[in-house]
C-alpha cells in the first residue's frame, strides 16, 4: 500500500529533464523496468505546468536545429 508523500518544492524545470531522462532510459528497455520508468515520467509530468513543458521542447528543437547546420570549412 503507498502513502501519499508530503509536497516538497521543486524546481518544475528539474521534473521535467527527469521525465524525460526516465522516457530515454525507459525506450532502451524492455519489461518491468521500463515500465515503472514510463509511469514515473507520467507522475512527475502531472507536476509540470505545460509551459516549462513547451520551453523544453523548444530547447531541445532548438538544439537539435543547431548540432544538424551543416558545416561549413574553414578556409
Amino acid at each position: 500500500m503507498t502513502q501519499p508523500l508530503p509536497e516538497v518544492p521543486a524546481d518544475p524545470r528539474l521534473l521535467e529533464r527527469a521525465a524525460r531522462l526516465l522516457q530515454v532510459l525507459a525506450a532502451g528497455a524492455d519489461g518491468p523496468p521500463a515500465t515503472v520508468a514510463l509511469q514515473v515520467a507520467v507522475a512527475l509530468r502531472g507536476h509540470v505546468p505545460d509551459t516549462v513543458i513547451a520551453e523544453a521542447d523548444a530547447e531541445l528543437i532548438r538544439l537539435a536545429e543547431q548540432w544538424c547546420l551543416p558545416t561549413t570549412p574553414d578556409t
